[in-house]
Formats: C-alpha cells, structure tokens, sequence
C-alpha cells in the first residue's frame, strides 16, 4: 500500500512540473544581419528577435536563443544540436533537415558596387571573370549556384560587412547581399555614397522560422502548427508591422 501510495505521489509530482513548467525551445541565428538579428547592449536585439519571442509568449514556450556564424547556424539545425533556427530561404536541401513554419521577414538580395569601378549589369553572364563577394553560406539563387559550380565568376565567403570593406578597398568587383542589411552597414562604416547595389539577384524571397527534424522536442509536428498559426496572426493582427516600426524608428536615432 505504501508503495502504491509513494507511486501515486511521484506520478503527480510529475503532472505537476509538466503542467506549471515551459518548454524550452533553442533556437540558433546570427548576430550580425540588422534590422532583423543583431547585438544591442551586449544582447540579441532585432526583428526577428521580438517576433520569436512574441511567438513564444503567445504559445506559452521558453525561448532559448544562441548566435553564431550563418553556416553554422544551418549545420547545427541538421545535427539536431538546437531545436530550430531563423531566418531561412526554402530550399529542397533543407527541406530535408528542417520542417518550415511561417516566414519571419522577406528578403531580397541585391548585387552591390564600388562606384568609382562600377559596371553594368542585366544578366548573370556580366559576372564572368569577376570576383564577386557573399556571406558565408548564404544562399542567392540556382542559377547563381550552378554559374558559380561552373566557374564563371570566383566568389569569396565572409560577413556583410568585412564584404563591404573590401569592395571599399576594390579588391572585390561587386558584393551580393540583402538590401536592407547592406544599407544598414553602409550606413555605419560610412560609405553609402561610394557603394550603391545596381540590380536586384533573384526574386523577393521568404525567410522562414525552422524546426530541426532531429529535435527531441515531443509533438514536433503539432509544434510546427502552432508556430506557423500564431505567426501568420501576428502579420493579421498588426504585430509584425508593431515591430518593424520599432526597430526603424530606433535605429533612425
């Protein structure tokens, strides 16, 4: 009987953690894509930042989120190493190691240039012979990627702004990247009236919150209905633009 007893305590100990207790989710990003993720006052702060969060209040989840480099980001969402990560173009590749919930932000990548080595631009084939700079892992557009395979044009990987820096110093011919995140840099280091993007690279795309497949979150699926559900009414019901506004108007100052 006692043991009977102490079961029954245990089994409701247990009801009870699982009821009072959030989950935690961890998600992963990066730390240097303004407005949407970027470090302010030594903390994660942006955009994407507030949506997820906001999302996660509404779901009644615990958001745990990490920052490191882009590529890692992607591998440690296939690894299972984090529950998700954002903000993510669709491809087939990730489709594999990833179930997509709703888009965060829409993105549209931009080929930038030196004014002072400026050339014209109407198709991919202008990029032959040319040195061109991304972000590491970024993904620009399939017929980008198979130019590049064939060797048409070299392409160096590092971060937005480094990116900029060295077509400041014209060691690059031009810089693919988003348009708002490259204006923002452009804005701190200074140099908007020499670099200027010249053509738009593919078309507007969606950058979506992903779950890892490989997420021992339990119901995954369910989770992936949730998210999506309270994402979509956040764009309906005026959030989404609540917080764009609030990012734009505090990085104006």
């Amino acid at each position: 009987m006692k043991r009977i007893i102490l079961f029954c305590l245990i089994l409701l100990s247990s009801w009870g953690y699982y009821a009072f207790s959030k989950p935690v989710l961890v998600f992963s990003t990066v730390d240097d894509f303004p407005p949407f993720n970027y470090m302010k006052d030594g903390a994660l702060s942006g955009i994407d930042i507030d949506l997820v969060q906001e999302m996660a209040n509404r779901l009644n989840l615990e958001v745990k989120i990490v920052s490191t480099a882009w590529k890692s980001v992607m591998l440690q969402v296939e690894a299972g190493r984090v529950d998700g990560g954002f903000a993510a173009f669709l491809t087939p590749q990730r489709q594999e190691f990833s179930l997509y919930t709703a888009p965060l932000h829409y993105e549209a990548m931009h080929l930038f240039v030196n004014k002072e080595n400026a050339f014209s631009f109407s198709s991919l084939s202008d990029l032959d012979g040319k040195v061109i700079a991304k972000e590491s892992g970024a993904f620009i557009s399939d017929a980008f990627q198979k130019a590049m395979e064939q060797h048409k044009f070299r392409v160096n990987e590092g971060k937005n702004i480094n990116n900029l820096k060295m077509l400041d110093l014209q060691r690059v011919d031009g810089v693919i990247g988003h348009l708002e995140v490259m204006q923002y840099y452009l804005g701190t280091l200074n140099l908007s009236h020499k670099i200027a993007p010249i053509a738009s690279i593919g078309n507007k795309q969606a950058a979506y919150l992903i779950l890892s497949k490989k997420s021992k979150y339990p119901n995954l699926k369910q989770l992936q209905q949730e998210i999506t559900r309270v994402l979509e009414k956040m764009q309906k019901d005026g959030t989404y633009q609540r917080i764009v506004d609030n990012h734009v108007m505090n990085n104006l100052h």
